[in-house]
């Protein structure tokens, strides 16, 4: 597993996004294992936390979210937020 391959990728989705990130924030996690999924499944999925600003306000305007990947695949699956869930085709 290279977390660098796995940062980038997510880079560059939040660059396609246009999302508006902190790129000093981005942090590998590490791998979770049996994570509860939608269809009652489980599975292993690494963990990219990251920064970004949400508004323009002065104060609380910046969120934590989590960008999961599979782990056979290494490919991004969902990013989570406080308030959000987006699931990523």
């Amino acid at each position: 597993m290279n977390k660098e391959k796995l940062i980038t990728e997510l880079k560059n989705y939040l660059k396609q996004k246009n999302v508006n990130y902190y790129a000093e924030s981005l942090n590998f996690k590490g791998l979770r294992e049996n994570v509860p999924q939608p269809d009652d499944s489980v599975r292993s999925l690494y963990i990219v936390s990251f920064m970004a600003s949400t508004s323009n306000n002065k104060y609380d305007s910046d969120i934590i979210f989590y960008a999961y990947f599979d782990e056979k695949s290494k490919k991004l699956l969902y990013i989570i937020g406080p308030q959000s869930f987006e699931k990523i085709e």
